[in-house]
């Protein structure tokens, strides 16, 4: 019963945009007075489902390539957030700009991402949006199923840390890259960032 009312509140906040809902593990544990905002990731995951290699193929990116999302911050911010007062920008990203990160990724890198199914990729921001990261060209890249399916369940553990001031944005952003670089050592970073809460 926890988990579905847990996965209302994330589809409600999904649907409804930003807000200050608290989970059903934030109430258990944080105080009625503390503010934290939910993050603004659609991941409902509670754990990594396999820290197995990502073996790297020549049709997809396992990760963002440096030279194309060398991973930007929020420029011109819609909101603050945090203790620490983060520049947060809403998530604006047409579909336009989706199929130009992807056929750019194609054609620089050799990948073949366009004649992929699409349901098996998102446009993930680099440095995410909850951390403070921008909706600029240079901070998206095309993630696959396999590198989301093990990283998102940790943005959004990491975005709940940040939101608490128990990281900083600098350590946040550091913990979230180094993820998506090390997906063979995503169980004990989420249970790292798990243990911050």
């Amino acid at each position: 019963m926890i988990r579905y009312a847990s996965l209302c509140l994330v589809l409600f906040a999904v649907a409804c945009g930003p807000s200050h809902i608290k989970t059903s593990s934030e109430f258990a544990s944080a105080p009625d007075s503390a503010d934290v905002s939910t993050p603004d990731t659609a991941s409902s995951l509670t754990s990594v489902e396999s820290d197995a290699p990502v073996v790297a193929t020549k049709e997809f990116p396992i990760d963002a390539d440096a030279s194309l999302t060398p991973g930007v911050r929020c420029s011109h911010a819609d909101q603050i957030r945090y203790p620490e007062k983060i520049a947060y920008c809403v998530r604006n990203v047409t579909s336009v700009t989706k199929r130009s990160v992807i056929a750019e990724y194609d054609s620089k890198l050799g990948y073949n991402i366009e004649n992929m199914d699409r349901t098996l990729f998102k446009i993930d921001h680099y440095i995410p949006l909850c951390m403070g990261g921008d909706n600029a060209r240079a901070n998206l890249w095309p993630q696959h199923k396999e590198v989301f399916t093990r990283t998102d369940p940790i943005e959004e553990t990491i975005c709940m840390v940040l939101a608490r001031g128990k990281l900083t944005q600098d350590e946040s952003i550091e913990q979230m890259i180094y993820a998506k670089a090390h997906l063979e050592e995503t169980s004990a970073i989420l249970q790292k960032m798990k243990n911050l809460l």
